[in-house]
């Protein structure tokens, strides 16, 4: 039996990512403190120099103020 795995789109989240705080005018600096997320942290997830983790995702969503699974509904 043979089992596909997807991958996750990740540029597709950073995109949303980047989208999002375009459409809210946040900065990284804002954006990290929203989110608890460090702005270097969010540098690198946005640049895609990282995946980042799931809970610093989450924390993104959050500060954003959308529900997880339509941000996530990008992957």
């Amino acid at each position: 039996m043979t089992s596909s795995t997807r991958k996750p789109n990740y540029a597709a989240l950073r995109d949303q990512m980047r989208d999002l705080r375009d459409k809210r005018g946040l900065t990284f600096d804002q954006l990290a403190e929203k989110s608890g997320v460090d702005r270097r942290t969010l540098l690198a997830m946005q640049k895609g120099a990282t995946n980042g983790r799931l809970d610093s995702w989450f924390s993104v969503a959050q500060a954003f103020e959308v529900e997880p699974g339509e941000f996530f509904s990008v992957l």
